[in-house]
């Protein structure tokens, strides 16, 4: 496997800003810095899945479409709830129940 050169865009030291502008208010900017996070694996991925937990509803459906597209999957919890809330599949939320509860 070929290691990709250092740049701001795959430094896990760029994840505080770039969730920031996760939360921004253009749709592209959220996209391109939700899509960031979720290339850069670990912990950009978990500050995507933080963001589910936005209380803006434009917020946490952008990052629910970024997790998506990073073929993420959702476990059987409250963050596996809150993402299937956001991609507004209610019947994936029920199959959680209990678990899924903040």
């Amino acid at each position: 496997m070929t290691k990709r050169p250092h740049t701001p865009m795959n430094d896990p030291a760029a994840v505080p800003s770039l969730q920031q502008a996760a939360k921004h208010d253009d749709s592209d900017i959220r996209l391109a810095a939700a899509t960031a996070l979720t290339r850069l694996g670990g912990p950009g991925v978990a500050a995507v899945v933080d963001t589910l937990q936005s209380s803006r509803w434009l917020v946490a459906t952008t990052a629910a479409q970024a997790l998506q597209k990073a073929n993420w999957q959702p476990s059987q919890d409250a963050a596996g709830a809150m993402y299937w809330a956001a991609r507004d599949n209610w019947g994936e939320v029920t199959k959680i129940g209990p678990a899924g509860a903040p």
